[in-house]
């Protein structure tokens, strides 16, 4: 029989956690719902902790030997749901015993939403409320679809509304979320085009301390390893094949978010509206991190032109490679450095093997 609501967990190595994140399923007021654990390839006790859970919770676990990367465990994890509602939660959410049963309320008295989520509470290192929290959360309320999507642009920031309770048939219309830096910024905004999102102020859920989160640098440097196919597949993060990978981050998320805008489940000329306002109100929030971005990517790119021409089809992939991010960051900036080296790589390719 299914389920009103099911919990997709996708997870690896989540053994610190994973039996906290459980209990307070096990807690819940709202009984209603089953949970899949979908693990990604983990090397830990995180699947041998939660088979303990499976005489306690409506709980099937489903096992990977190898890592697909954490974006394609995400979309694996609710891409076969038959709930008409489907709660994600990482491995390291513990939600209060109301959690469930606060956001199921509000979306079934408000139709015309697509997703609610509560507070966001995150954990130090001894396991109490960090110091620095999220003070500011929000409903995406307008009756417009593309003013929703331009101010969940603008106010994305806790992560608890993309680890959320979702309408399934707003699941059903969204793409994949893409294997790029800010994919979960991406999800997030075009699951606003399809409904309203609620903030319920009235549940939480904690988060443990993310990795790398020594400082901004380091938790940046994690995330860049998170998105890489290179580590994906268990290569040298950063190898040549996949070198461009880690330079333009953000002008990596601008064209995910341009590739969703393209491809949207709305109408033709309403998309057209969002390529230009879903831009300018990307600009606004991240102009100045692209501009550092294309910044970085020169020197890179002028080392790939500096660099001696095997005449092969592996040195041609490379230069193929460079000259279409130097076209995706041509895109959203003019630099006349960019155009020198862009030009320049140009004429290496064409002049061929």
């Amino acid at each position: 029989m299914t389920k009103t609501i099911e919990v997709c967990i996708p997870v690896r190595n989540e053994e610190k956690w994973i039996e906290s994140v459980l209990s307070a399923l096990r807690a819940q007021t709202f009984k209603d719902f089953t949970v899949r654990i979908y693990d990604n390839g983990s090397d830990d006790g995180t699947v041998d902790i939660a088979r303990k859970f499976q005489n306690d919770l409506d709980l099937e676990i489903r096992t990977r030997t190898r890592n697909i990367g954490q974006n394609s465990n995400v979309n694996r994890s609710f891409a076969n749901c038959l709930s008409p509602y489907v709660a994600l939660l990482t491995g390291n959410d513990v939600v209060a015993e109301n959690y469930l049963e606060a956001l199921l309320t509000q979306l079934d008295s408000n139709p015309s939403a697509a997703c609610a989520y509560g507070k966001q509470i995150d954990l130090a290192e001894d396991g109490r409320p960090a110091a620095r929290q999220f003070r500011s959360f929000s409903s995406v309320t307008d009756d417009d679809s593309v003013d929703r999507a331009c101010k969940s642009i603008a106010i994305y920031d806790a992560i608890s509304q993309f680890w959320a309770l979702y309408r399934r048939s707003a699941l059903e219309r969204a793409q994949s979320q893409p294997f790029r830096f800010g994919g979960d910024h991406v999800m997030t905004c075009e699951i606003a085009l399809y409904g309203k999102v609620l903030f319920v102020e009235d549940t939480f859920m904690t988060r443990s301390v993310p990795p790398g989160t020594g400082s901004l640098s380091t938790r940046f440097r994690h995330l860049l390893k998170v998105f890489s196919r290179d580590w994906e597949r268990g290569l040298p993060v950063n190898s040549r094949l996949g070198r461009f990978e880690h330079f333009t981050p953000y002008v990596d998320m601008f064209h995910a978010h341009l590739d969703m805008f393209r491809l949207a489940d709305i109408p033709h000329e309403m998309r057209e509206r969002l390529v230009v306002r879903g831009t300018q109100a990307l600009f606004r929030r991240y102009g100045r991190l692209v501009n550092v971005d294309i910044r970085r990517i020169v020197p890179v790119l002028r080392a790939v032109s500096d660099l001696p021409q095997s005449g092969n089809l592996l040195g041609q992939l490379m230069l193929f490679h460079a000259l279409r991010k130097a076209d995706e960051c041509l895109l959203l900036a003019r630099s006349p450095d960019l155009v020198e080296v862009r030009n320049r790589l140009s004429g290496l390719f064409e002049a061929g093997p």
